[in-house]
């Protein structure tokens, strides 16, 4: 068990989820719960539709309906070449240390976050650089050094 910081945004709406639940469950004291109570309450926060607690594999069918909507729907270029049949939840993780990189998020956090013990694990296997990305840091790089060089002549 390891302790995240979670945006401003998504913890009002965590705290909005448990007064809904504390208003469900009156005389529960949430104020003082404990990491060993939450088996009990595990519809704190996400519930199945039939108020399951819910499984990684419910969650990646729900991913794959909704990559299929998108790919059927007008607006297709949303999944950006993304097959249904690959997403996860894993796949999910993937994505977000991804997008965390570049979007400059400093890697040895993005590590302890994922919580990886190895920094290798991090950066050469839930990383991925796509041509794209290759472009625009080249791209980049020329930029500062052209930049560099016209300010010394």
């Amino acid at each position: 068990m390891r302790s995240l910081p979670i945006p401003g945004e998504a913890l009002g709406e965590l705290k909005r989820l448990k007064e809904r639940w504390a208003e469900a469950h009156p005389g529960t004291d949430t104020a003082s719960l404990e990491p060993e109570d939450t088996e009990d309450l595990s519809d704190l926060v996400f519930l199945s539709r039939r108020g399951c607690l819910l499984r990684h594999d419910t969650i990646n069918r729900e991913m794959r309906r909704i990559c299929r909507r998108l790919e059927s729907s007008p607006g297709a270029e949303l999944a950006n070449g993304i097959r249904a049949d690959s997403v996860s939840c894993h796949w999910a993780r993937h994505s977000y240390a991804t997008s965390a990189v570049r979007h400059d998020m400093q890697p040895r956090i993005l590590q302890q976050i994922l919580g990886h013990s190895d920094y290798n694990t991090t950066m050469t296997i839930y990383t991925h650089v796509s041509d794209e990305d290759r472009r625009r840091a080249l791209s980049d790089l020329y930029d500062r050094v052209h930049s560099s060089a016209a300010r010394i002549l």
